[in-house]
């Protein structure tokens, strides 16, 4: 895990950062996504290559849950669904991609959904497991979890396949 294995402070740190984000939520994560691959862009296509590889980003969250902020992470619960069903809640060049990599960590994506199930959500499991067999799940409501942990692996690839040096530290305090 690229992330997660960096060291998370409590402590502020005492030299001066290119960038910092505050909460680690959709906004931050989307943002430093992009962030990323367009500087990276930037570097492999620039002809002098002068400008400084080195990148110093932090990030502050006040939970110890470093993905998801309280929207798409646990702390809205395992068993909380996305209000609006895929195709209206992703644009469509974010949604095959979404989708795909849904269908490929399915198994694991659902054990802690499984481990709160209640009334209402062995209807959804059931429902959700019908039409991920029959490839439909774009007009499904997901657990909300599903689309954090899937923003937190886009970052993780954006990190280990990008040219530049980047340590990025997440802070955790308010």
């Amino acid at each position: 895990n690229r992330i997660t294995s960096k060291t998370v402070d409590k402590d502020l740190p005492t030299s001066v950062s290119d960038l910092a984000f505050i909460g680690f939520g959709l906004s931050s994560a989307f943002t430093l996504i992009e962030f990323v691959n367009q500087l990276d862009y930037e570097f492999i296509h620039s002809q002098s290559k002068t400008f400084n590889s080195k990148l110093d980003i932090l990030v502050f969250e006040q939970d110890p849950c470093l993905w998801g902020g309280i929207s798409y992470g646990p702390r809205s619960g395992f068993n909380s669904l996305l209000i609006t069903p895929l195709d209206e809640f992703l644009p469509e060049y974010e949604l095959a991609h979404f989708v795909s990599w849904m269908n490929d960590n399915v198994n694991w994506l659902l054990i802690p959904f499984k481990e709160n199930l209640g009334i209402h959500s062995k209807t959804w499991l059931s429902t959700f497991e019908e039409a991920l067999a029959f490839g439909s799940t774009e007009k499904s409501h997901i657990p909300r979890y599903f689309f954090g942990l899937y923003l937190l692996d886009r970052l993780q690839l954006a990190l280990a396949n990008t040219e530049l040096d980047i340590d990025l530290r997440f802070i955790n305090s308010e």
